[in-house]
């Protein structure tokens, strides 16, 4: 047992650590519980009694055995798993699995084309189709306006033509069909 200074003078002899170094160190010693402390009066006492350390190096070697047998017998049936493994997979002929090969390829293949069948079906659901007539009947009704202000222009081309072409010569100059 020993106090403080006690503890400052023997170590920094022996270890040539500087006494405010030994002081930090000891704090940890106690935090780990390797060293243990107790008030006495004003002053604290320091001790480790070898038994102590050795209960505790021997609770560590147990706790650590145990570990090191919980993982033996998870290993060993890791082992024996993928032992029976191996063997259920070494059961199946290259015959069997090939035909597995072919029958998941002809699935994945069917699948292929059911997706397929199926965003054909979800393009022409009535919605898509009301929303392409809608479109449509907006595209029809902006080209009637569209041959509307091309006859206005042709119109107006006629009207102030001072060579007196006729429509039907302004429309073959502008490469505009007759039927239009």
């Amino acid at each position: 047992m020993y106090n403080i200074k006690e503890i400052e003078t023997i170590a920094s002899k022996k270890t040539g650590i500087s006494s405010m170094q030994i002081k930090d160190i000891l704090k940890l010693l106690t935090d780990e519980s390797l060293v243990n402390c107790e008030k006495c009066g004003i002053s604290n006492i320091y001790w480790s009694f070898k038994y102590n350390s050795v209960m505790r190096l021997l609770n560590d070697f147990n706790n650590l055995n145990i570990k090191k047998e919980k993982i033996l017998i998870n290993l060993n049936s890791l082992n024996n798993e993928l032992k029976l493994l191996k063997f259920e997979r070494s059961k199946i002929s290259k015959i069997e699995k090939n035909k597995l090969l072919l029958n998941i390829n002809k699935l994945k293949n069917d699948k292929l084309i059911l997706q397929n069948k199926f965003n054909n079906l979800i393009s022409n659901s009535p919605d898509i189709i009301n929303s392409k007539k809608n479109n449509l009947k907006i595209l029809q009704n902006s080209i009637i306006i569209l041959i509307d202000n091309i006859e206005i222009l042709i119109n107006f081309i006629f009207s102030l033509n001072p060579n007196g072409l006729s429509k039907h010569e302004i429309r073959e100059y502008f490469k505009i069909p007759q039927d239009l």
